[in-house]
């Protein structure tokens, strides 16, 4: 509406303004010359101001003022990004590893192993010898005797002297059931008569000649068991000392057999 009021006005202007320009070329002198110098006439007719608005004002009430529809432009729809789904990854389970349980190892026992005879072995052993008064001694003494301890031994060595005593307890103890231990020495008499004093040594004392060589190990203490027939009774010669625990069990082993 607003843009129609303004073309009517327009019109109304450009028609007083065409009025006025023909009224002032009806006062001019047609026959006056042309004093400017430089004009140049032209065949091209003048434009007639009121026919120009009269044509601008017929196409105006013949079509219309046309107004192009301001459309507003079509807004894109603007989606939201799909969302991708940030799943969490899967937590794997980290089991702990089965504790194997450190057993400690069996500790190996560090005494020596006893040997326990299982049958005589058959062979015979006699001997001829003094005792370190001089006096005879001979395996017949012995022949009553259901078990011989016969013990290697010198008055120097020291293992050999500290299970003496322990030996003296077992003869007192096992003499009544045929136990017999006979002390086997290469020593000159003084040196083993004063061992023996101090100790209070009762079983016998020998000395040892060539015949004892049999069991000779080239160690002492060294011992075997005979019985009272001279049947030798261990397999092996027991090499070493011993407890007196231990040797309790041997000689029993051997007694009871």
């Amino acid at each position: 509406m607003k843009r129609w009021m303004a073309v009517c006005l327009l019109a109304v202007t450009l028609l007083f303004c065409g009025c006025g320009a023909k009224q002032d070329g009806a006062r001019a002198n047609p026959t006056a010359p042309d004093t400017t110098t430089e004009s140049v006439r032209t065949n091209a007719p003048a434009t007639d101001p009121t026919s120009v608005l009269t044509t601008v004002l017929t196409t105006v009430l013949t079509t219309g003022w046309t107004t192009a529809p301001m459309t507003k432009p079509t807004t894109a729809p603007t989606t939201k990004p799909t969302t991708a789904l940030t799943t969490k990854p899967t937590t794997v389970l980290t089991t702990k590893p089965t504790t194997v349980p450190t057993t400690k190892p069996t500790t190996v026992p560090t005494t020596k192993p006893t040997t326990v005879p299982t049958k005589p072995a058959g062979e015979t052993f006699t001997f001829t010898t003094t005792d370190m008064n001089g006096n005879p001694v001979s395996s017949a003494d012995f022949a009553g005797a259901k078990v011989i301890m016969v013990n290697m031994w010198e008055p120097w060595c020291g293992p050999c002297v500290n299970e003496m005593p322990d030996l003296q307890q077992l003869y007192t103890k096992y003499q009544g059931q045929g136990l017999v231990i006979l002390g086997v020495t290469t020593s000159p008499a003084a040196d083993v008569n004063a061992t023996v004093t101090r100790l209070g040594i009762t079983y016998p004392i020998v000395s040892g000649n060539a015949q004892f060589n049999r069991f000779n190990t080239g160690y002492v203490p060294t011992t075997v068991f005979l019985d009272g027939e001279g049947h030798i009774l261990s397999e092996e010669p027991y090499i070493g000392s011993n407890s007196g625990a231990a040797w309790e069990r041997i000689i029993l082993s051997y007694l009871q057999g």
